[in-house]
């Protein structure tokens, strides 16, 4: 298991940005097979289930936020 950082806030507050002013975004994000995946799309939500945030894409892919690499330029996580 590697280990977890959280989200920055940065990238959390432009998460929320996004998805009030319905703006399209450019993601990055890992896999279960740890492949990374790069798109864009709008944001619908930012939630919690079961104590995991997820991030939901209009297309109606469900993202963690723990598995974000990269949004709109931004580096998702802390490293130190």
């Amino acid at each position: 298991m590697s280990q977890y950082f959280p989200i920055t806030r940065n990238v959390k507050e432009h998460l929320e940005e996004l998805i009030v002013l319905n703006k399209q975004c450019a993601l990055q994000f890992r896999t279960d097979a740890q492949a990374t995946i790069s798109l864009n799309t709008s944001l619908i939500d930012l939630y919690t289930d079961e104590g995991t945030e997820y991030l939901m894409t209009a297309d109606g892919l469900r993202i963690a936020l723990a598995d974000l690499v990269d949004v709109d330029g931004m580096q998702a996580h802390r490293t130190c």
